[in-house]
């Protein structure tokens, strides 16, 4: 469980930002060496072979419940979610490397585990009755704003998402 999260994010972290330190993470050395997004992706889709193959061998487990807020312990719920990553990873990489995207590809989709197909499927992270920072800040005080740089570029490039993005001050 905790091998995906790290697959689910660092994935996201390399789709962002490009290479990142993953095999050599935790090193003391002196030079630390950042693995290349191709070498990523195929780390991710072994990783995620282990994982479903290690979900497969204990369906029935229930020892994880009371630590899973978002599916309870279920663990072809969380084999949907693999299989749904792989899929996600494989759409990813289509462009450049589209044989590997066509395998794995069809690997997710002809897993018998399924896919997340509904919205009672998505995985959800509880933040346990919490609010998470970011939003209490915009939405219960209100006090999110358009910073200069970004106002200076969407207005000085005549952006048309400008009002999509803020909304005009009302007490200006």
């Amino acid at each position: 469980w905790a091998k995906l999260i790290r697959v689910l994010s660092m994935s996201r972290l390399t789709a962002i930002h490009g290479p990142i330190i993953y095999s050599n993470y935790g090193s003391t050395a002196s030079t630390i060496l950042y693995d290349k997004e191709s070498d990523l992706y195929n780390t991710f889709f072994a990783q995620l072979d282990t994982i479903q193959s290690e979900f497969g061998a204990n369906k029935t487990y229930a020892g994880f419940a009371k630590f899973d807020p978002s599916y309870k312990g279920s663990i072809p719920a969380w084999q949907k979610v693999v299989n749904s990553m792989r899929l996600r990873l494989a759409m990813r990489i289509s462009k450049v490397a589209p044989s590997l995207a066509k395998t794995q590809g069809e690997k997710a989709i002809a897993d018998a585990a399924g896919l997340i197909t509904t919205n009672a499927d998505n995985f959800l992270v509880s933040l346990n009755g919490n609010i998470m920072p970011v939003a209490q800040i915009c939405y219960q005080w209100d006090d999110t704003r358009m910073g200069g740089p970004i106002e200076q570029f969407m207005v000085g490039y005549n952006d048309g998402r400008i009002s999509k993005y803020y909304a005009p001050v009302a007490n200006a």
